[in-house]
Order: structure tokens, then C-alpha cells, then sequence
């Protein structure tokens, strides 16, 4: 049968018609594989670095707000002893003066819980904040494993 050469010829060609498509196919899902790994390691990077710098400044607000507290109540706890020393020396006027600080110091310890407290609650929020960016890159990384696992059957296929 003369015709049966040009056939296989038709086949053959469109075999590897098919082959090229189904390379080019592939070709194109990896790079658009690669190009989707790239866009999520740079938000796992991303996420990290924030997640580190948030880290970072917990400790420095926390240190910075306990030491000006600190700080403030040592030098009402001195100025609280010079007034007692000189209520010794004078009269009851220096009674009043010793209650004022009193109040101050009390005033001061009351603002030094408020602060903590504000420190607790912004701890809380950073964590939240954490978990919240824990979750998104988890998520991310479920989305990159099912792309992949897409990817895979395509090939398959």
C-alpha cells in the first residue's frame, strides 16, 4: 500500500508534534512552578524577618519601660527619706510634705502596674500579630505543596 509509508510518516510527525507540545507544556509549569517557589520563599523571608525584628523590640520596650519607672521611683524614694530626716529636725508642717510624696510614690506604683499591664497587652497583640503571620505561611506553604502536587499530575499525565 503506498499510502501506508506516508502514514507512519503523518504519525511519526505528529508523535513528535505531541512529544514537543507536552515538553513545552512542562517546560512552561516549572517555570511557572519556579517562579511561585520564588514568590513564596520571599514572603517566608519576608514574614520571618518581621516576625525577628518584632522579636527584637519586645524586650528593649519592656527594658526601657521598667527602668525610667525605676528610675523615677528611686528618686522619689530619696526624696521621700531627705523629708523624713528633716521632719526629725522641724516641726509637724513636714508631715504634710511627707504625705504628698507618699501619694506620688503611690501614684507612681499605680502607673508602674498600668505600664506593665500595657506591656502585657502589647505582648499579647505582638503574638497575636506572630500567630496571625504563622498561620498566612502555613496556609502558603499547604498552597505551595498542592501547586506541586498539581504539577506532578500534570506531568504524569
Amino acid at each position: 500500500d503506498p499510502s501506508r509509508p506516508q502514514l507512519e510518516t503523518d504519525l511519526a510527525k505528529g508523535e513528535a508534534r505531541h512529544k514537543e507540545a507536552i515538553l513545552k507544556v512542562r517546560e512552561e509549569a516549572r517555570v511557572e512552578l519556579d517562579l511561585e517557589r520564588q514568590k513564596q520563599q520571599e514572603l517566608i523571608t519576608k514574614y520571618q524577618r518581621e516576625h525577628e525584628e518584632l522579636q527584637q523590640k519586645i524586650p528593649g520596650l519592656i527594658s526601657s519601660a521598667t527602668k525610667s519607672l525605676r528610675m523615677e521611683t528611686e528618686i522619689l524614694e530619696k526624696k521621700l527619706q531627705d523629708a523624713q530626716m528633716k521632719l526629725a529636725e522641724k516641726d509637724g508642717d513636714k508631715e504634710k510634705e511627707i504625705q504628698s510624696l507618699k501619694r506620688l510614690i503611690s501614684e507612681l506604683e499605680f502607673q508602674l502596674t498600668m505600664e506593665k499591664s500595657n506591656n502585657e497587652s502589647f505582648l499579647d497583640k505582638l503574638r497575636k500579630e506572630i500567630k496571625h503571620k504563622s498561620d498566612e505561611l502555613e496556609k502558603l506553604t499547604q498552597e505551595k505543596t498542592q501547586l506541586m502536587h498539581s504539577l506532578s499530575q500534570v506531568q504524569e499525565e
